[in-house]
């Protein structure tokens, strides 16, 4: 065997792996931007039966939690330095989430309830304790 055909023959092995490799990535990748729409489509719809329960507020409320324990992990976890700013920013959390659940327990105890706002009956049975309140025409 000549040189040249010995090395012609390795780089033809070294395409040949490096297609293979590159069309496996690519079934990979396609598998995974599929399931990244599937979880968005499961989020969204998730998202959608929690808010017709609950209400837009409590899930905005929710998701505002959300951020201030994702600071609170990266500070406590990965050790991300804790700066005033992320303090002032949890201390507005607190607060603003302090003062609508003030509202929404002064709420309950009055008696007034929104459209779609869940009201918790005081029974003893378990199966009747959630009632969804619809608006009445």
């Amino acid at each position: 065997m000549l040189p040249d055909q010995g090395k012609k023959a390795v780089d033809d092995k070294q395409n040949e792996a490096i297609t293979a490799a590159s069309n496996k990535l690519a079934k990979r990748k396609s598998d995974l931007e599929e399931n990244l729409k599937l979880s968005h489509d499961l989020k969204v719809l998730t998202k959608y039966f929690l808010v017709s329960v609950t209400g837009a507020a409590t899930v905005t409320i929710a998701g505002i939690v959300k951020e201030a324990v994702t600071i609170l992990v990266a500070v406590l976890y990965f050790y991300d330095k804790f700066t005033w700013v992320k303090g002032l920013g949890l201390c507005t959390i607190l607060f603003g989430v302090s003062l609508f659940n003030r509202y929404k327990y002064l709420k309950l105890q009055k008696g007034h309830f929104g459209e779609g706002e869940v009201a918790v009956l005081h029974t003893t049975d378990s199966a009747g304790k959630y009632v969804i309140l619809k608006e009445m025409d």
